[in-house]
C-alpha cells in the first residue's frame, strides 16, 4: 500500500460480485454487520477494464479481503488463501451505505446458518439420547449382575452409582 500517496485500502469481506462483460463492480463489508451503522461501512469498488478476471473475483466471495485502490488497477490480497488478486483498469471506489440487496443476502445468509444449526443441534441431541438409551442399558445389567449375589454386589456397587450418576447428568440436559 505504501506504493502512492493516493492508495485507499479497506478490509473486510468480499461481497456482492456483478460483472457486465467490461465492467466488474463489488462490495467490500465489514467483519462485523451492524445493520444500524450510522456511517457509510460497505466499500463499493467498480474496475474498468477490457482483462479482468471475473472467476477469480467471483471464487473469492465470503472470504477476508485487504483491497487496495490505485489510480490504475486495484489489488486483492485474499487472507487465508494467502493469493493475490491484480486487477488493470480505471478504477473508483467509494463508502457506501447498505442497501437493499445487502440485507436480502445478509438474510439468506442467517438463514443457511440457521438450518446449519439447527441440523448440528438435532444430531447433537441425538447422540445425547443415544448416549442415555445405552447407560440406562449398561446400568440395566450391572443391577441384574449385582443381583445375582452378595459377591457380585460389592463388585458392581461402584459401577451401579457411577452409571446413576451419569444418567442424572444427561436427563438434567
Amino acid at each position: 500500500m505504501a506504493e502512492q500517496p493516493d492508495t485507499l485500502g479497506y478490509y473486510g469481506v468480499l461481497g456482492r460480485v456483478n460483472f457486465d462483460g467490461a465492467r466488474l463492480d463489488f462490495r467490500v463489508y465489514p467483519i462485523d454487520f451492524k445493520a444500524t451503522a450510522p456511517e457509510a461501512v460497505v466499500f463499493a469498488v467498480s474496475v474498468a477494464g477490457d482483462e479482468l478476471d471475473i472467476d477469480q473475483v467471483r471464487a473469492t466471495s465470503g472470504e477476508e479481503v485487504e483491497v487496495s485502490v490505485f489510480e490504475d488497477r486495484l489489488e486483492m490480497f485474499v487472507l487465508f488463501a494467502g493469493a493475490t488478486i491484480s486487477l488493470k483498469g480505471k478504477v473508483a471506489s467509494a463508502l457506501v451505505h447498505y442497501d437493499l440487496d445487502d440485507f436480502i443476502g445478509r438474510v439468506i445468509q442467517l438463514e443457511a446458518e440457521y438450518q446449519r444449526l439447527n441440523s448440528s443441534l438435532h444430531k447433537a441431541t441425538q447422540k445425547d439420547r443415544n448416549l442415555l438409551a445405552f447407560t440406562q442399558e449398561l446400568l440395566r445389567r450391572a443391577q441384574i449382575k449385582s443381583a445375582a449375589s452378595d459377591e457380585q454386589q460389592t463388585r458392581q456397587a461402584a459401577a451401579v452409582s457411577a452409571l446413576e450418576r451419569i444418567i442424572r447428568k444427561l436427563g438434567e440436559n
